[in-house]
């Protein structure tokens, strides 16, 4: 069977870079496992990979969906992604696929669910009943426990997509997706080593709390400051390229720098009695490390992955070419050995440690800077305005921006009135 590296791991784990340096290493080739990199022009939210790294190294499954009215799904992944390995393993190369998307994953590791393609019809029919539904989710929710307890469980709450493919396969087939085994597959089943012709060696790449939140401000930081998102977006609204159904839309990254400029192009410059800038890199900060958490207790559920510190760089990329060149059987006894599961269990404690702490108003310092989101504050007003004229957004004129002058300055992003621990840079308060 031909052997195929799996990496995945929580956000800002460092899984790109470690497949990067795997790839280079061992001459194989990426595969992209990632629902949001596959759209064209979403770049810096996505963390793609740069001109320069596609030009080093044969990526798959990159930027090459325009973003319309039809969304890419995990099924289509899954038969990309079987063309993909197809080609690489005929032309004697390797793969290694990279990704945190669980359900492409799952489709990838246990097979494709034989659910079929869902008619217009039901689409339709599913989407009219949502819409009246909306926003009340614990009564949309019901509708699908009704028909399957079992796939209501595992729907997020205010996951409409998830929920409205649930439904849609119910009224298209008269089947559930309970009916149609686990999601993608049977774990330690016929999935995982049974079908095809691939051996997947599955990872789960994790760090220390502290060290992933200090990876995350960064992140961030370098999203707004350096890669431009803020402008990004912009681009995409201007050219309709950022539907509202879109999951790629309600990304993390994507979903709050449209709102702010939205709201800055309305004249809705303060959320809650505090600036809408800074409650907009509060909240990225903040829903991206809720991401990491989320991603953390879904791959604790799965018994086929690999947990591998990513403390030491050297350690790791040494530890991915052994995972990937020894026998199964070695592979299967580093899987259940102490120290892996000693990993697992003190990262989902420290996990649940820090969690305990996590406020929107406390990050670190790096972030809530006054000279960094006076330069982020800029650059939204003068885009929010772009934005206003190319869409003809009506300002909204009802004394919003009087009031904002009136609490804060240029110079003082903080209302004079808040003055919290949680935003303090170099020991003195930011509005000061």
């Amino acid at each position: 069977m031909k052997k195929v590296l799996v990496i995945s791991g929580i956000t800002a784990s460092g899984k790109s870079s470690a497949a990067r340096r795997f790839a280079q290493k061992c001459g194989a080739e990426i595969v992209s496992c990632d629902s949001t990199k596959v759209y064209r022009h979403y770049d810096v939210g996505t963390n793609k990979p740069t001109k320069l790294h596609r030009s080093v190294l044969k990526h798959h499954l990159v930027d090459f969906v325009t973003p319309g009215s039809v969304q890419y799904s995990a099924g289509e992944f899954f038969d990309d992604a079987q063309v993909a390995l197809t080609d690489i393993y005929r032309r004697k190369s390797s793969a290694v696929v990279v990704g945190g998307t669980w359900m492409y994953l799952r489709f990838l590791l246990y097979g494709k669910p034989s659910t079929g393609k869902v008619d217009p019809q039901a689409r339709e029919l599913v989407s009219h009943v949502l819409d009246l539904c909306k926003p009340d989710w614990g009564y949309a929710s019901s509708l699908l426990e009704v028909v399957d307890p079992g796939a209501a469980q595992m729907v997020a709450r205010n996951n409409w997509s998830r929920l409205s493919r649930y439904l849609e396969i119910f009224f298209h087939s008269g089947t559930t997706v309970s009916d149609h085994g686990r999601l993608g597959g049977s774990p330690g089943g016929d999935g995982l080593l049974g079908y095809g012709e691939y051996d997947f060696r599955p990872i789960f790449l994790v760090a220390p709390t502290a060290e992933t939140w200090k990876r995350i401000d960064n992140r961030c930081r370098s999203m707004l400051r350096d890669n431009g998102i803020i402008e990004e977006v912009a681009f995409l609204l201007e050219n309709n390229l950022i539907p509202d159904g879109f999951a790629v839309s309600r990304s993390v990254g994507y979903a709050e720098t449209k709102e702010v400029l939205l709201k800055f192009a309305r004249g809705v410059e303060q959320t809650r009695k505090r600036p809408a800038v800074v409650h907009y890199v509060e909240q990225m900060v903040y829903n991206n490390r809720k991401l990491a958490r989320k991603q953390l207790k879904v791959f604790k559920q799965e018994p086929d992955f690999v947990w591998v510190d990513t403390v030491d760089a050297q350690i790791l990329d040494e530890t991915l070419v052994h995972l990937f060149q020894c026998s199964r059987e070695d592979f299967d006894a580093y899987r259940n050995a102490r120290e892996e599961m000693f990993l697992k269990e003190r990262t989902l404690t420290r996990d649940r440690e820090a969690m305990k702490m996590v406020k929107p108003r406390k990050y670190s310092e790096t972030i809530l800077d006054k000279f960094f989101m006076r330069d982020v504050q800029r650059r939204i007003e003068t885009l929010a305005e772009r934005v206003r004229k190319k869409l003809n957004i009506t300002r909204n004129e009802s004394g919003a921006s009087t009031k904002r002058q009136s609490q804060y300055n240029a110079n003082n992003l903080f209302p004079s009135n808040e003055r919290h621990a949680d935003c303090r840079v170099s020991g003195r308060w930011l509005s000061a």
